[in-house]
């Protein structure tokens, strides 16, 4: 499946949520030039995928891995997740927001014997719209050097408000 959403002033517009053909020729086909599109509008595109195939036009992020904090990404993405929805921070097509709800018993939080906290996932619980939203949110909160946008962000911030031709001209004695 393929969801398109924005992230602006602090809230996530699901734009639409469509279903990807099963075919991987298919898929060869259209979703390069689909996701190259998005990129150079400035969105983040993220790949959820077990073959990397698709990865290299995007960045490659899957729920299950460790985030920078060391949690999986499905952890940070459903805390995320949970604050923006108490603020009514999310937007969904109009009538389609039921295909996005997640259950509050998708994870369950486990401490072993010496303290340290274990995340029991219900990985069948998560419908494939509601895993695209929980990308979604990741991709809005967590910033990667990887997007284009913080690099831009970091690179104006180093450089101030110089236009880019004045920033990349070699330094003068």
């Amino acid at each position: 499946m393929e969801l398109l959403a924005g992230y602006k002033d602090g809230t996530l517009h699901v734009i639409d949520c469509k279903p990807l053909p099963q075919n991987l020729e298919a898929l060869k086909k259209s979703l390069p030039k689909s996701m190259a599109k998005h990129k150079k509008k400035g969105f983040v595109v993220l790949v959820d995928e077990v073959i990397p195939v698709f990865a290299k036009y995007g960045r490659s992020c899957r729920l299950g891995q460790a985030g920078a904090d060391g949690r999986p990404v499905l952890i940070t993405a459903l805390e995320a997740y949970r604050n923006m929805s108490r603020l009514q921070a999310i937007s969904f097509p109009p009538g389609k927001s039921g295909f996005f709800d997640i259950s509050e018993s998708v994870v369950e939080e486990q401490r072993d014997a010496g303290g340290r906290v274990t995340y029991h996932i219900d990985w069948a619980e998560l419908r494939p719209e509601a895993t695209l939203l929980l990308m979604a949110v990741y991709g809005a909160v967590a910033d990667s050097m990887l997007d284009t946008g913080t690099i831009k962000h970091l690179f104006n911030l180093i450089g101030g408000n110089k236009k880019e031709s004045e920033s990349t001209q070699p330094l003068k004695p």
